[in-house]
């Protein structure tokens, strides 16, 4: 025997369906006793709406007569007790779930069961007959929008939800097309000059020490020197006085053996400048000078020389009070403010001496022969150039008005080429000395080449280049016995 389910019959006494297995063949078996509520099945799709039914009829109409004064609204009377329930029906054992069958039709809705008595209400007039109902008017314009009450408090926070994983990095698009090279800018001001070689020191805290620079902070004299000290015939001093000391101030700069007796040295006073010499008590006048106003002195083995601008305005014999003691620098300045600054300290190499005259021929008291030429020495009258920054040629012969002891280069917008002169075409029996040396500061970037003419060679190449700020290089032209001719770097 197969089952089908899903056949719906009508309860009309109580209004509802019951659902009820029934065999395809033979009569229904007696109903068994009522089994346990099973759980609640998926809720089936919504059937069609039934149809509705017949509109009863309106009850009769009282007559109409005068309407007497509508009396007050009694209370209203209490909710009438809601009916009990009628019990369910027993459901009878699930059998065995057959295969589901196709659903069949929904069957019509049965009429609805009649609605209980109403509570009684408070005794309200007579209504008239309903009139039938008027056409519905068009929608009236919308009220005004009532005020916005305040706002009320912002609620709390909720907790941060923990943080999901980081997704994948996606691929790394294209590169765009490189934008175009902006305008250059103005050139920046040139640095300060550089440290040589030496270092600075002071024991005071009042004073105050850069890389080349000596600065004091208050009203009593305070001074710094150098850690580094040189040889006694070979050694200069440079610095620059930016700003002049007030009347009754000074300021003194000197070379020394030990930081106490002046050897050599200028001092400054708020007009005036002086040179110390010798370790003599009080300094000498020289003349008038301005502010920022540069000044050297060498000490060579032919003396000791003073400069202001690169103009000599001095010269001793080495001083005998020192001896061959080494020198250091030495620095002091009794006002705020005061300084010394751009300041370089070294040793220097000393120009070659020239040839001893012949001697004149032994006598009863014989002539004595003509002393010979003294050979040049770049420290005693030395020239300097004009700031470089541009490419150039140092020229054969050393009375030319571009020749120059120490050529000053600035490579701040773009690399120099320094080409030497040939060593068989020079003047001064092919004997010549050069410094070459970095104002700018940007040889990093910019750097300076140095590059011989011919079959001279430097470093055994055609050609040195310097990359480190502010260095510089001192170059002796060596002709010799060797070939080729050679460029020393000393």
């Amino acid at each position: 025997m197969s089952l089908r389910k899903g056949v719906l019959f009508a309860n009309t006494d109580k209004g509802c369906f019951t659902n009820v297995i029934q065999c395809k063949d033979g009569k229904d078996g007696k109903r068994g006793p009522k089994g346990e509520r099973g759980d609640k099945g998926p809720r089936g799709p919504q059937g069609p709406q039934g149809f509705t039914g017949p509109t009863g009829p309106q009850g009769v109409s009282g007559e109409a007569t005068n309407t007497g004064a509508t009396g007050a609204t009694g209370e209203t009377g209490p909710t009438g007790a809601t009916g009990e329930t009628g019990p369910q029906g027993y459901t009878g054992f699930t059998g065995a779930t057959g295969e589901t069958g196709p659903q069949g039709y929904t069957g019509f809705s049965g009429p609805t069961g009649e609605t209980g008595p109403q509570g009684h209400s408070g005794a309200t007039g007579p209504t008239g007959p309903q009139g039938f109902t008027g056409a519905t008017s068009e929608t009236g314009p919308q009220g005004f929008t009532g005020a916005t009450g305040e706002t009320g408090p912002q609620g709390f926070t909720g907790a941060t939800g923990e943080t999901g994983p980081q997704g994948f990095t996606g691929a790394t698009g294209e590169t765009g097309p490189q934008g175009y090279t902006g305008f250059t800018g103005a050139t920046g001001p040139t640095g300060e000059t550089g440290p040589a070689l030496f270092t600075l020191t002071t024991s005071s805290s009042d004073i105050i020490l850069t890389p080349n620079t000596v600065t004091n902070t208050v009203n009593i004299s305070r001074n710094a020197s150098t850690v580094e000290s040189y040889p006694y015939n070979a050694t200069f001093l440079t610095f620059r006085i930016p700003t002049k000391p007030s009347s009754g101030k000074q300021i003194t700069v000197a070379l020394t053996r030990n930081n106490l007796n002046y050897d050599y040295g200028f001092d400054f006073n708020d007009s005036n400048y002086y040179y110390w010499y010798n370790e003599v008590g009080t300094p000498t006048l020289i003349g008038t000078y301005n502010a920022n106003d540069v000044f050297t002195i060498a000490v060579t083995s032919s003396g000791a020389y003073w400069y202001k601008n690169g103009i000599l305005v001095l010269s001793q014999v080495l001083s005998s009070a020192n001896g061959t003691n080494s020198l250091y620098a030495f620095f002091a300045m009794d006002e705020p403010s005061l300084s010394v600054q751009n300041i370089a300290f070294g040793y220097l190499s000393n120009g070659t001496t020239g040839p001893t005259g012949a001697t004149g021929s032994t006598g009863a008291t014989g002539p004595t022969g003509a002393t010979g030429p003294t050979g040049p020495s770049v420290f005693v009258s030395y020239t300097v150039s004009p700031v470089q920054t541009t490419s150039f040629t140092i020229p054969d012969s050393s009375t030319t008005g571009t020749f120059y002891n120490i050529y000053q280069l600035d490579t701040t917008t773009q690399a120099i080429t320094v080409t030497l002169p040939e060593i068989a075409n020079l003047d001064n029996s092919n004997k010549r000395i050069h410094y070459i040396t970095d104002v700018g500061g940007n040889v990093v970037e910019n750097n300076i080449i140095i590059q011989t003419q011919g079959t001279d060679t430097i470093c055994g190449d055609t050609s040195l280049t310097l990359t480190t700020d502010y260095s510089a290089v001192q170059i002796v032209s060596n002709i010799g016995t060797t070939t080729p001719a050679k460029w020393l770097v000393v």
